[in-house]
Parts: structure tokens; C-alpha cells; sequence
């Protein structure tokens, strides 16, 4: 059984006995390439491979399953993941993650919980060591050594496990990596050990706000290169520049397709003008679902 294999296996066991079954059908080539499994009630299963949703098993989706696999998925504490039910997402044992979609129930103008889950997209995290190198050749090609990177790719296309690989290339170089791995995918903890490989050089708080995470990591670890996943709030920015003041490299990611897609957000749009990352790398699903990659110097 391959690697690949092996991470759709693991997956799968998330789910109760009767939606394994329906995902039972598939290839082996198709369980190597499936990116995420798509469960909603009163339909069909689907898996999503290439970008495309698939259908598969005869049976539609039920509400009982739904509640149990968000018991499973809690470890049967709904409680102690509250935090990432109110994000709508849940991190799983291996670094999978729950997408949730349903009814959000607001308090002082802001959601404090999603209840009624009718929609769940369960992202199959990989490890595709190596799937970086080429990248990180390129950007170590002028001799300066490794500067502040921002990878921009759409969802689904895999920036969080080119972050991951780039993460692992630049500490087994010796460089000393800080990770704000808020969502749990990066490492994917258990029991203080990483479950993906992430390099003998690197330390990681995960569950924690990015940027309260940053701010520790910055007081206690003295990295050389901070990196998160998914920068979205103002909080972000803010603690980026505050590594980049102290002299420290940072290596994040974005959604978007274009730079242009970026700088429209406001906050964003300020920390690269500052000139805060040297390069931005685009990362796209090219032929036969393979990633390519482009890298712009950042000259704003």
C-alpha cells in the first residue's frame, strides 16, 4: 500500500461502517488521487479527485450518519471543539480536516456555533515529501540564502502541503522554523509528536490563534523563519510585521490566483508594500492534476 493510499485510508476510518462502504468501489488510482470526501444529507457521497466531484455507493447521506461522524470526529467531546466548530471546520487525528456547512446560531453579531450540520467536506491531508524541492531550488538560486516567501494558490490545490514540504527542506538545512500551525494540519500533533514530518529544526504550536502562536514562538524559540498557513485576519498581518522588525524570515500562505487578487485586500495589500516578503509564488493545477508553480519578485 502506498503512502498516498494509506492517507485515504485514514480518512476513511473517520467515517461511520455505511459511508465506508459507498467509497469501497474506488480504484486504487482513484483513492491515491482523491483530494477530499463530500458528505450531504439526503444525497449521495462524492469524492472530489482532479478538482471534479465524483458520486459513488447507491445509498444517500443521513442525518444519523452526520452526527456520528462529528462525535467521532470530536472524540466525543463536541465541547472541546467548540473554538473550530464557530470557525466551521474540525482538524481530525492525521490532520484531516472537516469542512462543516449548516445552521449558524449568532450571538452579539457574530457565530458562536453551527448546529443542524447538513453539508461536510472531509480534506485528505498528504504528505508529498519532496513536492517542494524543485520550488525552493529556485528560490535559493540567487545566493541570498532563503527570503520571506508568500504562497498564493486557490483553494484545493495544495499550498498547505508545499508549505509543509518547505517547512521540512528548510530545516533539515539547520535553519530553526517556528510554526503557527493554528488548524492543525501542519504537523498534525499527537500526543506531542508530529504525525507529518516538518525537519529536526522545527518548533510548533498548534490549536492557537496565528498570531498569538507567532508571539509566543517569537519570545521562546528565536526561529530564524516564522511560518503560518492561511493568512486571513488583520491579527496575521500584524504579527508577520512584528517578526519581520526583529529580523526573522516568514514563509505564509494566501488564497487567490493573482497578485492583483491579493493586494485588493486591504491588510494584505499594506504588509507587501511594506516589502515584507522578497517573493510570491503561484501555485495552480496544471496537466493531469499536477501542480506548477510560478515565482514573481516582489517589487512594490
Amino acid at each position: 500500500m502506498t503512502d498516498q493510499h494509506k492517507c485515504f485510508e485514514s480518512a476513511l476510518a473517520i467515517l461511520p461502517p455505511g459511508l465506508r462502504q459507498s467509497f469501497g468501489g474506488l480504484r486504487i488510482d482513484q483513492r491515491e488521487q482523491a483530494e477530499e470526501l463530500r458528505l450531504r444529507t439526503g444525497a449521495r457521497p462524492g469524492v472530489s479527485i482532479g478538482g471534479k466531484e465524483v458520486k459513488v455507493g447507491e445509498s444517500d447521506v443521513s442525518t444519523s450518519d452526520i452526527a456520528w461522524l462529528l462525535e467521532r470526529a470530536a472524540e466525543g467531546s463536541l465541547h472541546s471543539v467548540a473554538e473550530e466548530l464557530r470557525e466551521g471546520f474540525i482538524t481530525v487525528r492525521g490532520g484531516h480536516r472537516l469542512g462543516l456547512a449548516g445552521t449558524a446560531v449568532s450571538r452579539d453579531g457574530r457565530i458562536s456555533t453551527l448546529r443542524g450540520i447538513s453539508s461536510v467536506s472531509l480534506r485528505i491531508a498528504r504528505e508529498h515529501r519532496g513536492c517542494a524541492e524543485e520550488l525552493m531550488r529556485r528560490l535559493q538560486t540567487t545566493g541570498e540564502g532563503f527570503s520571506s516567501t508568500l504562497l498564493v494558490s486557490p483553494p484545493g490545490v495544495g499550498k498547505t502541503t508545499f508549505l509543509r514540504d518547505m517547512i521540512r527542506i528548510l530545516s533539515e538545512s539547520g535553519i530553526r522554523v517556528g510554526v503557527a500551525d493554528e488548524r492543525r494540519e501542519l504537523a498534525a500533533m499527537t500526543g506531542g509528536i508530529p504525525q507529518f514530518d516538518l525537519g529536526p529544526c522545527t518548533d510548533v504550536i498548534e490549536g492557537a490563534p496565528k498570531a498569538q502562536a507567532a508571539s509566543m514562538l517569537l519570545r521562546t524559540m528565536a526561529p530564524e523563519v516564522l511560518a503560518v498557513d492561511e493568512i486571513t485576519a488583520q491579527k496575521d498581518v500584524e504579527a508577520l510585521e512584528q517578526a519581520v522588525n526583529c529580523g526573522i524570515h516568514v514563509l505564509a500562505t494566501v488564497h487567490g490566483e493573482t497578485l492583483t487578487d491579493v493586494i485588493q485586500r486591504p491588510a494584505l495589500r499594506e504588509l507587501l508594500s511594506r516589502g515584507n516578503f522578497r517573493y510570491a509564488v503561484f501555485l495552480a493545477r496544471g496537466r493531469e492534476n499536477r501542480r506548477v508553480f510560478r515565482v514573481e519578485r516582489l517589487e512594490l
